[in-house]
């Protein structure tokens, strides 16, 4: 209730400032909430955007894809560093050059929610998918993928993949970042081998000693659909 509460205040100043559009706006980032209980939007780079449609009523800590108007000079009760989107439109997941994100996220000690992301390519052929979890604590960590999606609390947040699961190698974060080549020529199991036209949900997990609870935590989701 105060979340409504303070959304339909910040609607109102919305409504009564009006202002030029600085241009079109298209961004990928996650649902966050400040102090005062308005909904933000943040990107990978800590910005943080005020869209006019409050998230499109997705929960906290999804990754969405928010389109509108965007206005640098706005002024707003709620604690954003960069500006507002007007004519706001919220759609749940991120499209990225490789596979789609999906799921929640939680911060772990960084002060930041790992993301998950590919680079390279999706092709089985190539054989060049390479994937990256970024704002990840300096700590061994595993990524793993499934056929199924899912989002059940595990850990300190959310697993995202179902099904039968498959485990890459551990690997160690450095700079804040956990990455691994994929080579879906030596899957980790028979069950889990790569083939054009299949789709797969890939996750990172990895260990947080600092932020206590369970002391490990997790990426949010990509599922991607792999090409010959």
């Amino acid at each position: 209730m105060k979340i409504r509460l303070s959304l339909s205040l910040a609607a109102a100043l919305f409504a009564l400032q009006g202002s030029a559009s600085a241009g079109n706006f298209s961004g990928c980032g996650i649902l966050v909430q400040d102090g005062g209980g308005c909904i933000l939007l943040e990107v990978a780079n800590g910005d943080r955007y005020i869209p006019d449609d409050g998230g499109g009523g997705f929960p906290l800590g999804s990754m969405v894809t928010i389109t509108g108007d965007y206005d640098p000079t706005c002024a707003s009760i709620c604690w954003a560093n960069v500006g507002c989107i007007w004519s706001a439109v919220t759609t749940l997941g991120c499209s990225n050059p490789i596979g789609t994100n999906y799921c929640l996220l939680v911060n772990n000690s960084t002060g930041a929610p790992a993301i998950i992301s590919g680079s390279g390519s999706d092709s089985v052929s190539a054989n060049d998918l390479v994937l990256s979890a970024t704002s990840v604590p300096d700590q061994f960590g595993v990524f793993y993928y499934g056929p199924a999606q899912t989002q059940v609390p595990f850990g300190n947040g959310f697993r995202c993949v179902d099904g039968v699961l498959n485990r890459l190698d551990i690997v160690m974060a450095t700079a804040n970042e956990l990455t691994f080549a994929l080579d879906n020529t030596s899957p980790p199991s028979a069950g889990g081998q790569i083939t054009a036209g299949s789709t797969w949900n890939f996750q990172a997990w990895f260990r947080d000693p600092v932020a206590g609870g369970a002391s490990f935590n997790l990426s949010d989701g990509l599922e991607v659909t792999f090409t010959p």
